[in-house]
């Protein structure tokens, strides 16, 4: 079973310094779900800027739901095989609660604040 670990946080509030350190230090499998949404812009020939990258996520929650992110993470780390995961950048509820209730006890979802 695999161990997860979610960072959530505002922008700049280190979740990706921490995810990186756990990549490189534990062997951690790492997600960033901001890179999900950065490659459906590039495989629509789109330049990811920070507008286009709002405009592509809107576009995927709406067709396909609230939790199409979350679910992708799951997928992803279930595809590395990995026995442990971390995933940096949960924004919304769901990209909380549907790992959660996926890896049941083994996730533990931390909430990182601006200095």
């Amino acid at each position: 079973m695999n161990k997860v670990i979610g960072l959530l946080g505002p922008i700049g509030s280190g979740k990706t310094t921490v995810a990186k350190y756990l990549s490189e230090k534990y062997g951690f499998f790492m997600v960033v779900m901001g890179d999900l949404v950065r490659e459906l812009a590039r495989k629509k020939g789109l330049t990811p800027t920070r507008e286009v990258l709002q405009a592509v996520q809107k576009e995927y929650v709406s067709k396909y739901g609230m939790d199409y992110f979350a679910k992708l993470v799951i997928k992803r780390i279930e595809e590395s095989k990995s026995e442990k995961a971390v995933i940096d950048g949960m924004r919304r509820m769901e990209d909380v609660l549907v790992p959660k209730n996926y890896f049941k006890e083994n996730i533990l979802c931390l909430l990182y604040t601006s200095p």
